[in-house]
């Protein structure tokens, strides 16, 4: 992670996304603008999280630990989204762990000195809790779905949500992982993508061919969702104009 000193940058984004009508103004003077790169983490599950971090660009993938200890995968998410709400809240360490896929430009707010600031703005909190509640129909969405897809469904995709320029490469074992299937059920899916002419095999992963048959195949799981911005955004746009 970086952090941006550009102020004039800063306070673009902020107005961008109405934060300026969200939030009490000492907010911002501890508020900072960074980026992370593709494969670093927001957040790694069971690790201190010292930050509410607002994404505003990239895409990142989030995923939980699981008894047996394989990784499951949660959703993917783009564009704006929220990080850090449920650790704000209670002062808990990270309850998931999110993985950049894709450069993210986010606001960062230090839960300390910030967090009974926040807790205390009413108005906030009641944005946040709308926030919270569609995030987490999203992943019910994905979890109850995931549950009855079959090994090529959920293949698809993931391949369309992590592929960059229509190239697509994964650490096959991890993969399963996510996957919640086999080696052999990953191989021989892959197998299959490849002989119905999807994908090409290359030297380091796979090039996509037909990004439609893909789509079609993927089932809108591990959905993408912006609706959570337009909830959040427009509510603050809302109550912005009156």
């Amino acid at each position: 992670m970086i952090i941006i000193n550009d102020e004039k940058l800063k306070q673009q984004l902020i107005e961008s996304v109405h934060l300026d009508q969200a939030l009490p103004s000492v907010i911002f003077t501890q508020m900072k603008l960074c980026q992370f790169d593709a494969h670093e983490y927001i957040c790694v599950e069971f690790e201190p999280l010292a930050n509410l971090y607002f994404m505003l660009k990239g895409k990142c993938m989030v995923t939980k630990l699981l008894s047996n200890g394989k990784r499951n995968l949660i959703s993917f998410y783009e564009g704006f989204t929220l990080f850090g709400e449920i650790e704000l809240i209670e002062n808990t360490k990270a309850s998931c762990s999110v993985e950049v896929l894709e450069s993210a430009l986010c606001l960062m707010i230090p839960h300390e000195p910030c967090r009974n600031i926040l807790l205390a703005d009413i108005q906030f909190m009641n944005r946040l809790c709308s926030f919270f509640t569609q995030k987490m129909r999203h992943n019910d969405h994905n979890a109850s779905i995931t549950q009855h897809c079959t090994t090529e469904e959920k293949l698809a995709s993931y391949i369309i949500s992590t592929q960059r320029n229509h190239q697509f490469r994964e650490n096959h074992t991890q993969l399963a992982e996510y996957l919640g299937c086999s080696h052999r059920q990953l191989l021989r899916a892959l197998k299959q993508f490849c002989l119905r002419g999807w994908l090409k095999k290359t030297e380091t992963g796979y090039q996509l061919i037909c990004l439609d048959e893909l789509k079609a195949a993927a089932n809108d799981i591990y959905m993408l969702d912006n609706e959570m911005a337009r909830i959040f955004i427009g509510q603050l746009s809302k109550n912005g104009a009156q």
